[in-house]
C-alpha cells in the first residue's frame, strides 16, 4: 500500500509539473515581444514618411514654415525618444511614448486636414500618394497595437492565474505590462 501511495504521489507531481504554465508564460511573453516589434516598426515607418510629406507641401505651399514647424518638432521628439523592450514594464515611459505618438498622429491629421482644403492638392498625385501611404501606415499602427494589446492581455492573465503565477514567481518574475492606446485619426 505504501508503494501505491508513493506511485500516486509521483504521478500527481508529474501532472502538476506538466501543467505548471512554464511553456504558456514563455510563449505569451514571446508573443508580446513580437507584437511590440510590429508596433515599433509601424511607428518608425510613419516617422520616416513625414519628411517626404513636408518636402512635398513646401513645394506646393512655399513660405508656410510655421504650418510645418510643430510637426517637425513632434517628429523629432518621437524619433529621439529612447525606448527599449524593457521599457514596456515602466508605465511612465510607456505613457510618455503613447502621448508623443498620439501628438504626432494628431498633428499629421491636422496638417492633412488643413492642406486638404486646397482644391489643387486633391488633384496632386504626389500629395495623394503620400497621403495614402500615411493612411496605410496609420491603419498598420492601429492593427499592430490591437494585436499587441491582445498579446499583453493574454500574458497578463497568464501570469496572474494559478498555477502560472507560482511558476512566474519562481522562474520569470514578469510584471504586468500596460496596454497601449494609440489614437487613430482618419486622414
Amino acid at each position: 500500500m505504501n508503494r501505491f501511495i508513493q506511485a500516486l504521489l509521483i504521478m500527481f507531481m508529474m501532472m502538476c509539473m506538466t501543467s505548471c504554465g512554464y511553456n504558456v508564460i514563455k510563449k505569451d511573453h514571446e508573443q508580446v515581444m513580437k507584437a511590440w516589434t510590429d508596433v515599433e516598426a509601424s511607428l518608425h515607418k510613419r516617422a520616416d514618411l513625414i519628411p517626404d510629406l513636408i518636402d512635398l507641401l513646401r513645394i506646393i505651399r512655399p513660405n508656410n514654415d510655421q504650418l510645418f514647424s510643430k510637426l517637425i518638432m513632434i517628429r523629432t521628439k518621437t524619433v529621439m525618444m529612447q525606448f527599449s523592450v524593457l521599457d514596456l514594464y515602466d508605465s511612465k515611459t510607456v505613457e510618455q511614448l503613447i502621448r508623443t505618438q498620439n501628438d504626432l498622429s494628431a498633428e499629421i491629421h491636422s496638417l492633412l486636414s488643413t492642406m486638404e482644403k486646397k482644391q489643387s492638392l486633391k488633384e496632386n498625385l504626389n500629395y495623394m500618394n503620400i497621403k495614402n501611404r500615411i493612411m496605410d501606415i496609420e491603419n498598420r499602427i492601429h492593427v499592430a497595437s490591437f494585436q499587441y494589446n491582445r498579446a499583453v492581455s493574454s500574458m497578463n492573465q497568464s501570469i496572474n492565474s494559478f498555477p502560472n503565477n507560482v511558476t512566474n514567481k519562481i522562474f520569470f518574475r514578469l510584471k504586468e505590462i500596460k496596454l497601449i492606446v494609440l489614437n487613430k485619426h482618419n486622414c
